[in-house]
């Protein structure tokens, strides 16, 4: 008789895979851009770093902010932080007084471990937080609580209450 062994991988799920596609707009002094770009080939997500012209279209893109101390002390940088809804992370080596613009503060030195594992998080964060409630005229749906909330009034709803209402407002 002849005896056969198959081996077979097992691979685990990790959120590697979202990270490869997130986009991380560095910004901020030369030599910290300079500093991620040599770090890039260890870093588990793209970087794209846009010129002084280009920061006015920053509104527009998708994924990520990482800036330093640097890029917070322009007045006209900060405005346009205030105006941007994606995900910011500052690395800084002091107290920054602006920290409340950002989604998370990195303490700077860190390691790249830290960074991406920071990154990934942060991200996640932000993507559950968008899935788990809607906004939608005076009305605030927190579909974690399932409570229906208006001018501090709130209404508990069922599991399928919440459904109907997401297909409603699709």
């Amino acid at each position: 008789s002849t005896f056969c062994f198959i081996t077979v991988k097992s691979y685990k799920f990790i959120f590697y895979e979202y990270m490869h596609k997130l986009n991380v707009i560095v910004l901020g002094s030369q030599s910290f851009i300079s500093t991620i770009n040599e770090l890039s080939v260890y870093l588990k997500f793209n970087i794209s770093s846009l010129s002084t012209n280009d920061i006015k279209n920053i509104k527009e893109q998708n994924g990520l902010i990482l800036c330093d101390d640097e890029f917070t002390d322009n007045k006209t940088n900060l405005n346009l932080l205030k105006d941007t809804e994606c995900v910011k992370i500052l690395a800084n080596h002091k107290n920054n007084k602006n920290k409340h613009l950002f989604d998370y503060t990195l303490e700077l030195p860190t390691t790249i471990q830290d960074l991406n594992a920071i990154i990934e998080t942060t991200v996640a964060k932000r993507k559950f937080e968008i899935n788990s409630s809607i906004k939608f005229k005076e009305y605030f749906l927190d579909k974690n609580e399932k409570k229906l909330n208006k001018n501090g009034i709130s209404l508990i709803l069922t599991e399928k209450e919440i459904q109907l209402l997401e297909l409603f407002l699709k």
